[in-house]
């Protein structure tokens, strides 16, 4: 039989299988007292074990006195596995639709109530009959079928079920159910498996089945937007080869409107009386150009009719600027700009600088144009603009330049 002393320093592993113990707690001892009988401590590893003395429960090391021995009294002390391995349970039973299902299931658990535990005769016993009757339990709740294809969620609820049992509650802790494997008769569990496999195929086709069914429906939704897309592509092209056609019919009308007013202001004659109906009667006369929808003529994308109406009205007026430069002999031009939208413009050449200054509903409305001379003088400017047929600042300019008065300066 062990001696107190070895019972204190063997592993706790070892001391809850000598004669004595329950399994996991050690047998009785009396816990060594080195300085004159009296002082002593057992060492406690900290989350390993606990110990119980005289049903109270010493969790941790900590110095001992016992001055009742000087009277022949002794106080016993029992050491206590926390943490002990995986505890086994076979169970048998009959299954919900009275077929024999033998369950082998391993738990993880780790001792609460140290002191409970150490007053057992056999806690491990105990432990496992509770268990195996909530098994026994849960076998009759199910199917053969539902334990032999099971995926982990016989294990699952297994673990919630002890968890609950208030037998194990507040005495052990339910850490895992780490496995539960079923057997019984293997021809049954053969078919069963095949029965189930059958099903899963049979399933997987199925749902490929609808899988295709809904590919050829989408498919064909795509075939048929796709055609209407089209159909709408060429429809645009087609409203706009036509508009571009228009539209370069106007621009020559346009062209020789200019030139027109340019001439007249050269000559002396105030422009504006080319009424608004003269100027309009010219454009007017301008041909609508048909497009037969079978026509297959088609401008490029890279044409500059066809990129001047994706361009906006900033960049038109920079674009109409920039090709009047050299003619009316400008320096420099500054185009002013808020918000996407032209709110004027400053033209620098060598004796005088033009200033526009644009409304919010510019081109409608005309702009209002002074030039300012090098000694600081002005001329404002007016007589340049017919509402509804000039549409830009370079159109102006070329009416307006010939109109400076250079004795201003």
């Amino acid at each position: 039989m062990a001696t107190d002393q070895q019972i204190a320093q063997m592993p706790i592993q070892e001391a809850v299988l000598l004669p004595g113990g329950n399994g996991l707690a050690s047998p009785p001892f009396q816990v060594p007292m080195n300085i004159l009988g009296i002082f002593g401590w057992h060492n406690i590893e900290t989350g390993v074990e606990a110990c119980v003395c005289d049903g109270i429960l010493i969790p941790s090391t900590k110095a001992k006195t016992e001055f009742i021995r000087l009277i022949g009294r002794r106080s016993f002390v029992r050491r206590v596995l926390l943490k002990p391995g995986p505890l086994e349970v076979v169970s048998s039973a009959l299954t919900q639709d009275q077929l024999k299902l033998t369950l082998t299931v391993s738990i993880k658990y780790e001792v609460e109530d140290p002191v409970y535990v150490s007053s057992l005769e056999n806690p491990l016993a105990e432990l496992r009959n509770l268990v195996e009757g909530l098994t026994v339990e849960y076998i009759h709740s199910k199917s053969f079928a539902e334990f032999v294809g099971d995926e982990g969620e016989v294990r699952a609820l297994l673990k919630a079920r002890l968890q609950a049992e208030d037998t194990i509650s507040g005495k052990y802790i339910i850490h895992d159910v780490l496995k539960a494997i079923p057997s019984g008769d293997e021809r049954l569990i053969e078919i069963t498996r095949k029965t189930r496999a059958a099903a899963e195929q049979r399933y997987l086709i199925e749902e490929e089945g609808k899988n295709r069914e809904v590919e050829a429906r989408h498919n064909v939704t795509i075939a048929r937007e796709q055609a209407q897309l089209d159909e709408e592509i060429a429809q645009r092209k087609h409203e706009r080869e036509k508009e571009i056609r228009e539209l370069e019919a106007r621009s020559e009308i346009m062209k020789t409107a200019i030139s027109t007013l340019g001439e007249v202001a050269k000559s002396g004659i105030d422009p504006t009386k080319l009424t608004k109906e003269v100027i309009s009667s010219i454009v007017e006369r301008v041909p609508t150009v048909q497009l037969s929808s079978d026509s297959h003529t088609s401008l490029p994308d890279e044409h500059p009719l066809v990129q001047a109406t994706v361009r906006n009205q900033l960049e038109i007026e920079k674009s109409a600027l920039a090709s009047i430069k050299d003619q009316l002999g400008i320096i420099t031009y500054d185009v002013l700009e808020s918000q996407s939208k032209l709110k004027g413009a400053i033209i620098q050449t060598a004796g005088y600088e033009i200033i526009f200054q644009c409304a919010d509903n510019y081109p409608e409305e005309q702009p209002k144009a002074t030039v300012r001379f090098s000694n600081g003088t002005t001329q404002p400017m007016d007589g340049y603009w017919i509402s509804g047929v000039s549409n830009s600042l370079a159109q102006a300019l070329l009416v307006i330049v010939p109109q400076i008065n250079p004795g201003n300066q």
